[in-house]
């Protein structure tokens, strides 16, 4: 199939527009994987302080700490969606950079030959992350909380 003919002009500036969203698709990548961290790491910290502070809590009748990991995971779950979803819609665009940037090319740009292969195992093991922490940071305070 034939390409349509690019101005060179063009054709410079879709390859430094294609440069910056792929560092910015990175980066959204990046903040992603610091959340699931932050989650992960964050959930028993505050869980073990609470674990230790559990007579002050209990005789003050309060239970809502229990839930602080729930709604951190939650909201750090909500982030990494709309995340993906702006990975996705830029994946796309980058996707037909890529088809005009390689011209007549045997190549077909690496976004192009994840979709040929298939590329679900990320996405895929993101839902499955975070549809965990999201219950067991949800479970565990009925666990905890004794009436």
């Amino acid at each position: 199939m034939k390409l349509v003919e690019v101005p060179k002009d063009v054709i410079g500036f879709y390859a430094k527009e294609h440069e910056y969203l792929v560092a910015e698709l990175e980066a959204r990548v990046q903040e992603t994987r610091k959340l699931e961290l932050a989650v992960i790491g964050g959930a028993p910290a505050i869980w073990a302080w609470l674990a230790t502070h559990s007579k002050e809590i209990s005789s003050a009748n309060i239970v809502w700490p229990w839930w602080i990991p729930f709604f951190l995971a939650v909201l750090a779950g909500v982030r990494c969606w709309m995340l993906f979803k702006n990975i996705k819609r830029k994946s796309v665009y980058i996707k037909e950079l890529e088809k005009i940037l390689r011209g007549d090319g045997p190549l077909q740009g690496w976004r192009n030959h994840r979709a040929s292969v298939g590329k679900k195992s990320v996405t895929t093991s993101a839902i499955v992350l975070w549809t965990l922490l999201i219950l067991l940071t949800g479970l565990l305070p009925f666990m905890a909380i004794k009436p």
